[in-house]
């Protein structure tokens, strides 16, 4: 009789869990993950020193400061997003990073915490607060 009821609780639990009802994912969620991967990409792109991509994806002002960094061999970076603060006009990132650069054949390594500020609808960084991680130590 035991083996009859768990058998049936067994079923009803699998019944529930194969339900076709899809959830989509909040504006706010989507929003969120629209911005550490615009964060990813400018990561990439300063990693590359790819100068064109960089100037699409960051404010005029910030743009100009970080192509004037990219005087590196070579760069790696490594971003922790810790969590994201949506506002009315901005999306803020607040990261952890680490990163490590290459430069006349000697290696710096720095490392810190920032927000990034992403302008809400066009998603170009426009602001860093805290530890710069585009900026060579």
């Amino acid at each position: 009789m035991k083996r009859i009821y768990f058998f049936l609780v067994l079923v009803v639990l699998i019944s529930f869990g194969c339900s076709k009802e899809v959830k989509k994912p909040s504006e706010d969620s989507q929003l969120a993950s629209e911005a550490v991967n615009k964060i990813e990409a400018i990561k990439t792109a300063y990693q590359e020193k790819d100068a064109a991509i960089l100037q699409q994806q960051l404010d005029a002002g910030l743009s100009d400061d970080i192509l004037k960094e990219l005087s590196f061999e070579n760069a790696e970076l490594s971003f922790t997003p810790r969590f994201v603060s949506i506002k009315s006009d901005s999306v803020i990132i607040n990261l952890s990073w680490q990163g490590s650069w290459l430069i006349k054949d000697k290696r710096l390594e720095n490392r810190g915490t920032a927000n990034l500020v992403l302008h809400r609808d066009t998603m170009k960084l426009t602001q860093i607060e805290g530890d710069n991680p585009f900026h060579l130590p």
